[in-house]
């Protein structure tokens, strides 16, 4: 008798048994591992690597069929090129097994505006800060006045940042192997306001004046507050002129975080009225803080089924990064050589780093789990005229998904980032919560949506995605792309607050 056919009282094979065991157990420990190593620890930014996996607006940790698999869970190249039936006989809802090799190429980009950075540079735009310069001669001056300065404090708010984000990449896979190459890069730009010089040269005294005659507010300061209004006074504006740009900072819808820095902002005014040297808007030192990171990871990929249920994979990658950092001068009249400049201020590290993933089915669900840089990966900063910066450290990130499949052509799942992840950003974090299914008419088109909203910030809502696949003999070509629901107007016309897009090809046997 063989052991296939020895039962224990007519319940499951022993070796099924021991089997299963030995994958609860499996599971459970890897789980807890990564839940245990990782805890607070900060992560490098999630990325949307992909067609299919950015239409479905990340979550292809359970259910990723084709090269990139290399991101999302090295651990499906084990059902790669396996039979398609269980032990039980059934047919796998999956068609991985078939599979035998396959590869691609893919190129996305992304940006986000954060804060209310672009509110602030829609207003800004219309300002001529150069009319102020002239002095305060009108109503519609003293209106100007009270913008820049207000917008001038906004744009200064912590958070405002604007951040773009590039990747791409190609891998060949045959059987349980892959190999590729990636590119990933993410860059913020960081406004920083010069509150010493607003390149606005008046006289106080027609200031007040202008002021109390061009404005008729209603005698009340609600917006400072007595200590702002106070250094107003001490910088050489009258109690009439204060109330009356209260007044006019009310009615233009300011709000009252802006306060303070438009108060040290119209200190400046008065500051710069008293010791009068022709203050020139080209002596503004406004900057914009520039920081970035970029890796080109070459990684090694295996993956190995225990059985037709479970199978653990991992990356080897050679990692070469880069950290980049400048500060650009916002109206000095170079500044259009910023690109260049930002190019060559970067300190290069070439490291290694180590990925695990883990895949478990059961009939129609699957189960997905995804380690990234669990040996936490340095790269050094580089020292900008005499600042030296902090290191970066990839700290381990985990992403967890579950997928399941009603029937065979439908697709869905849901994923969550265990970790919260860093971005270039200081202070502003990730975590992404996803759901994205995909829909296949007769195995040629593919039909891809979803949504995912980031759990550690509310600055914005919900980034819908959608996408489209068509399978061409084994030849794939998809576009994806997504926007947020909330939007940021500038120049007239609304865009979203986050955009993505997404081409890829593949060939899959």
């Amino acid at each position: 008798m063989t052991m296939s056919n020895l039962k224990i009282g007519g319940y499951m094979p022993v070796h099924k048994y021991m089997e299963n065991s030995v994958v609860v157990v499996l599971v459970f420990f890897l789980s807890g591992f990564f839940l245990l190593t990782t805890g607070s620890a900060q992560a490098m930014d999630t990325f949307f690597v992909g067609a299919r996996g950015q239409a479905m607006a990340g979550a292809n940790t359970a259910s990723v069929n084709d090269y990139t698999a290399q991101y999302y869970n090295p651990a499906a190249f084990g059902f790669f090129n396996r039979s398609e039936q269980d032990q039980d006989g059934q047919k796998l809802h999956d068609d991985l097994g078939h599979r035998v090799w396959g590869g691609g190429l893919d190129a996305g980009a992304g940006a986000r505006i954060q804060g209310d950075l672009g509110s602030y540079l829609d207003d800004l735009s219309d300002i001529d800060p150069d009319r102020l310069g002239e002095g305060i001669n009108n109503k519609s001056d003293v209106q100007e006045l009270v913008r820049i300065t207000s917008n001038l404090s906004g744009l200064d708010e912590p958070g405002n940042a604007v951040t773009a984000d590039l990747n791409g990449g190609v891998g060949f896979r045959m059987g349980s192997f892959a190999f590729g190459i990636r590119g990933m890069f993410q860059g913020t730009g960081v406004p920083n306001v010069d509150e010493q010089n607003l390149g606005i040269d008046v006289d106080m005294n027609e200031v007040n004046t202008q002021i109390s005659d061009n404005v008729d507010g209603d005698g009340q300061v609600e917006f400072f507050t007595s200590d702002q209004e106070a250094a107003l006074e001490n910088s050489g504006f009258e109690k009439e002129a204060i109330q009356d740009l209260d007044y006019l900072a009310r009615k233009e819808g300011v709000n009252q975080a802006q306060a303070e820095g438009m108060t040290e902002l119209l200190q400046t005014v008065g500051k710069n009225s008293r010791n009068s040297t022709d203050k020139k808007i080209e002596d503004n030192k406004s900057s914009i803080f520039l920081r970035g990171f970029g890796v080109a990871e070459v990684p090694l990929s295996y993956g190995y089924a225990y059985n037709d249920n479970l199978a653990v994979g991992g990356n080897l990658k050679l990692m070469r990064g880069r950290v980049y950092i400048n500060e650009v001068r916002v109206f000095d009249e170079d500044s259009e050589d910023f690109a260049e400049e930002t190019r060559d201020q970067y300190k290069e590290t070439t490291t290694l780093g180590v990925d695990l993933g883990v895949m478990a089915r059961y009939k129609r669900f699957t189960f997905g789990i995804m380690g990234r840089d669990l040996n936490s990966p340095e790269f050094e900063s580089p020292t900008v005229d005499g600042r030296e910066f902090d290191d970066v450290t990839i700290h381990p990130q985990v992403r967890a998904g579950l997928s399941w499949q009603p029937f065979n052509s439908l697709t869905l799942e849901t994923d969550v980032d265990l970790t919260q992840n860093e971005t270039t950003l200081q202070g502003y974090d990730t975590q992404y919560f996803s759901l994205g299914a995909e829909w296949g008419l007769f195995s040629i088109l593919y039909l891809r949506g979803g949504m995912y909203t980031n759990l550690a910030e509310t600055d914005i809502g919900r980034v819908y995605t959608a996408g489209l696949g068509l399978d061409l003999w084994g030849a794939n070509l998809e576009v994806a792309g997504a926007y947020s629901e909330d939007t940021e107007e500038y120049d007239g016309d609304d865009y979203p607050k986050e955009s993505r897009v997404t081409a890829q090809f593949s060939l899959e046997f």
